[in-house]
């Protein structure tokens, strides 16, 4: 047997869905419960599923060279999920010490991978973790780990610089900058 198409979206639980970054792919990308599904808009066709998660997916997110893609299941101990886009194939999987997952962000070249999620202490975590020899078959690594006490939705990186990243929140915006020593330093708008 051979799935051909879900019926569903999930935006209760992952309001995100993107388009593929692939040149001359009219592709977008959902999901449904704990699955992904990338689906030709022209055809209506579904094209690639992507199983592995056992609660329903938060957020996800698309590098900018259209290679990786990765998502987060909801629940304690959230499960962060990087795949290859092409083959729907699980790369690696990472463990986040946290309650609920906000966002994922690639960094530009997608060296980085940015995650928010609030801990046991409903602080916000933000972790960025190295994933640049993932396809190495190597364990991406922690390369920084900050908590907020600043309530964060969104978080993405600088579009020309991979060590600053942007977030915003109820009633906040603040600019981050990742130190060599693995802090994360962020600074406020003033938004009077």
């Amino acid at each position: 047997m051979e799935l051909k198409h879900i019926i569903g979206y999930s935006p209760s639980s992952c309001l995100n869905l993107k388009w593929s970054r692939l040149p001359h792919e009219n592709i977008v990308v959902f999901s449904s419960a704990g699955v992904l599904i990338t689906m030709d808009v022209e055809t209506l066709q579904q094209k690639r599923f992507f199983f592995g998660h056992s609660s329903p997916i938060s957020c996800f997110d698309i590098a900018s060279h259209g290679a990786l893609l990765a998502s987060a299941q909801e629940g304690k101990n959230s499960i962060i999920r990087i795949w290859d886009y092409h083959t729907a194939r699980c790369l690696s999987m990472l463990p986040m010490p946290v309650v609920t997952m906000k966002c994922l962000s690639f960094s530009p070249d997608g060296r980085f991978l940015a995650s928010v999620g609030k801990d046991a202490h409903n602080k916000e975590l933000i972790v960025v973790w190295d994933i640049s020899r993932i396809h190495r078959n190597e364990k991406p690594e922690i390369l920084a780990r900050q908590t907020s006490d600043f309530n964060i939705l969104c978080l993405k990186f600088s579009p020309i610089d991979n060590f600053r990243l942007v977030s915003c929140g109820k009633e906040n915006i603040r600019f981050w900058r990742i130190k060599e020593t693995g802090n994360i330093r962020g600074s406020a708008v003033v938004l009077n």
